[in-house]
């Protein structure tokens, strides 16, 4: 697939994927949603990839669902259509990288509103720009929330802070966000890129097989018992205690040197 509104930028073991249309504050339309999807597919099949970053092109992350687009619908008549065309490859999107093995990174570098906030709550580890402005912003429009904000925020910050925002549409910093658990951390503006790189360097150098694992635990756990996740963690620890990454994990420990992971 030819990318007119990302750019995939492969930098083995990582990716960094870019939302590139800057002008609009890298809205999200279908297009768009296509695009990232093929992208994360692509990078899911790389086994030279071992960690992915989602990005925005110039100020924003994304502002969220094409209000242009929105407008253009309801003059027509066509809004009910446009918004389930829409949801159904922004959520596919979503419920690939919630699901997929890989660990995903979402780099928030300015503003990151309503379905695009949700996008990047999806993601495995949040770090957002010193200046980074995020909203929950449907209600400015007169939408509910959606692309698993309902599933995602509340179990982030607690239900009543998640609606608070939803509510209210209004905007908070990345201090704010931190300091609520929206996001892992923040780091200045100027250092970005830099730590953000840096970041998804360490997880591409981590056990692939391990940090999958865990990944899929994590995400059972929100379905399952204490009972139940007890003797899933025991069963596929069995499996990974098994690969040679485990060996080499406990050899590079006694030889004081850092591990070599191949995923194996």
């Amino acid at each position: 697939m030819d990318y007119k509104n990302i750019i995939l930028e492969e930098k083995p073991p990582i990716a960094i994927i870019r939302i590139n249309r800057p002008k609009v504050l890298n809205a999200l339309n279908n297009e768009t949603g296509n695009e990232l999807h093929n992208a994360f597919e692509n990078c899911l099949k790389n086994d030279k990839i071992r960690a992915i970053v989602l990005t925005g092109q110039g100020r924003a992350f994304s502002a969220g669902g094409d209000v242009k687009g929105f407008k253009k619908a309801i003059d027509e008549g066509t809004q009910s259509n446009f918004i389930a065309e829409l949801l159904e490859i922004l959520h596919k999107l979503s419920y690939l990288i919630r699901t997929m093995e890989k660990p995903v990174l979402a780099a928030i570098n300015g503003f990151a509103m309503g379905a695009a906030l949700n996008l990047a709550l999806a993601c495995d580890i949040i770090i957002a720009a010193d200046t980074a402005i995020l909203s929950e912003a449907f209600a400015n429009v007169g939408l509910a929330v959606d692309n698993g904000g309902t599933y995602l925020l509340p179990r982030l910050i607690g239900r009543a802070k998640a609606l608070e925002l939803i509510f209210t549409g209004k905007t908070i910093d990345a201090k704010e966000a931190e300091r609520l658990g929206l996001i892992n951390f923040t780091v200045p503006e100027a250092e970005f890129d830099k730590k953000v790189e840096e970041f998804a360097l360490k997880l591409a150098n981590g056990p692939p097989l391990a940090i999958g694992t865990s990944k899929k635990l994590i995400e059972e756990g929100y379905l399952n018992n204490f009972k139940t996740q007890l003797a899933k963690e025991r069963e596929n620890q069995i499996e990974i205690s098994k690969t040679e990454d485990f060996k080499e994990g406990v050899t590079a420990f006694f030889e004081k040197r850092s591990p070599n992971y191949k995923g194996k």
